[in-house]
């Protein structure tokens, strides 16, 4: 049923919590998972070691989850190997509108479903739901998950 999960990532705590989720239903259906983290193109903010950065916190500051979110991926695969999930891809995307992004890639992948947060790194959003995950529910071409 859930043979194939997309997960987009940000650095954020709810994505690590998104990730964690869908490694529970992966468990669970024997899925496949594909982890993306969508940058800007014209993000200028210096690189990170992912070696020296820790999964993130609800309690660190702006400052470390910015740093955590330019090390994501890096971020997720250690979350995957701590719950030894080996059915799992990892795939950066550059992209100015990151739900677009998001929204082909589970096009392209032929997603079942997508795993995401209702509210991630952004600042400025929509109400209920960040401005990403709001898209992605309004356009995605699969069911979506949103983690709280």
């Amino acid at each position: 049923m859930l043979k194939k999960v997309l997960v987009p990532i940000d650095g954020s705590f709810i994505s690590f919590k998104d990730l964690d989720y869908a490694i529970q239903l992966g468990k669970a259906f024997d899925s496949e998972i594909v982890v993306t983290h969508v940058n800007d193109p014209y993000d200028l903010s210096t690189p990170v070691d992912p070696k020296t950065v820790t999964i993130p916190t609800a309690e660190q500051s702006p400052a470390e989850k910015k740093k955590a979110g330019a090390a994501a991926l890096a971020i997720a695969q250690k979350v995957a190997e701590k719950a030894a999930y080996k059915n799992i891809a990892f795939e950066k995307a550059i992209d100015k509108d990151p739900g677009k992004r998001i929204i082909d890639m589970a096009k392209e992948i032929e997603a079942d479903t997508i795993v995401m947060g209702n509210r991630g790194l952004g600042t400025a959003g929509a109400f209920l739901l960040g401005s990403v995950s709001t898209k992605v529910v309004a356009h995605a071409p699969c069911p979506i998950i949103v983690v709280k």
